[in-house]
C-alpha cells in the first residue's frame, strides 16, 4: 500500500494540517474512477447542488480534509430518477 503523508494542497487556514495521510495509489485511482468526481453535477455553480447526497459527502470532505471514492450511486430525485450524470 502507498500510505504516506502528503502536502495538504487544500489547506485553507493555519488550523488545517499542513500534511495529511493518503493512500496515494488509491487516490490516483479515485480521481479516475469515483462516480462523484466523474458526475456532471460537480460542475454546477455550487458543486453538486442538485444532488443532496453528493453535496453532503463533498461538505464532509472539505470540512475534514478527506477524500472518498464513490463506487456505486443509487441516489434518486423526487421522481425516482437516478441523479448520476455521466460525463459527456
Amino acid at each position: 500500500m502507498g500510505i504516506e503523508k502528503v502536502v495538504n494542497k487544500y489547506r485553507r487556514t493555519g488550523a488545517d494540517p499542513a500534511e495529511v495521510w493518503a493512500n496515494t495509489e488509491l487516490d490516483a485511482l479515485r480521481r479516475k474512477e469515483c462516480l462523484c468526481i466523474n458526475c456532471e453535477r460537480k460542475d454546477e455553480p455550487k458543486p453538486y447542488e442538485s444532488c443532496p447526497v453528493a453535496a453532503k459527502i463533498y461538505k464532509v470532505c472539505v470540512e475534514h480534509n478527506m477524500a472518498m471514492a464513490i463506487t456505486k450511486c443509487g441516489t434518486v430525485d423526487e421522481n425516482g430518477e437516478l441523479l448520476y450524470k455521466p460525463p459527456e
